[in-house]
């Protein structure tokens, strides 16, 4: 698998059920050049049971650098039950933890508002949204952004598993 896939952290049927996925911000030719931020990822946030129109989403592109002075580390960590990992420097938990799965619990623990938020419907980008309804997304849209982010592989698994 190469470096820049996406990971799904979420439900195995993402779609439908949602959850997150995951993937570095940058390739690994690109962090040749910048090794320090090899700890940046991108983590696609949603939440499939939103809206009343059964086919809407609540879905944001989120940017996330674990090396980011403000992240609420104690709390998150307590949260998902790792108390005993509170205090320690970001080198160390993503040698114990995987970098990805942290992301994930930060931008789920947090809250998308706070790690840059995109969103992309009807052809249309938003950067920081801010509403509640700007991030509600339809079926038809999020298929296609996500696709547009390179996981169309995700989309077609899901797909043939509705079938």
């Amino acid at each position: 698998m190469s470096k820049t896939e996406w990971v799904n952290m979420g439900d195995i049927n993402f779609l439908a059920y949602g959850g997150c996925l995951v993937k570095p911000h940058f390739s690994e030719e690109e962090l040749k050049d910048h090794e320090s931020l090899e700890n940046t990822f991108d983590v696609f946030y949603l939440n499939t049971e939103f809206g009343e129109n059964g086919d809407e989403n609540f879905a944001a592109l989120c940017y996330v650098d674990l090396d980011d002075s403000w992240l609420p580390w104690a709390d998150m960590l307590k949260c998902i039950g790792l108390d005993e990992e509170v205090g320690l420097p970001v080198e160390e938990l993503v040698k114990k933890h995987s970098p990805m799965l942290l992301a994930k619990e930060l931008v789920e623990y947090a809250g998308v508002q706070n790690f840059s938020p995109e969103v992309v419907k009807n052809d249309t980008y938003n950067r920081y949204p801010y509403s509640a309804e700007d991030f509600t997304v339809s079926d038809e849209d999020l298929v296609k952004w996500l696709r547009d982010l390179g996981a169309g592989e995700i989309v077609d698994d899901n797909k043939e598993e509705q079938q």
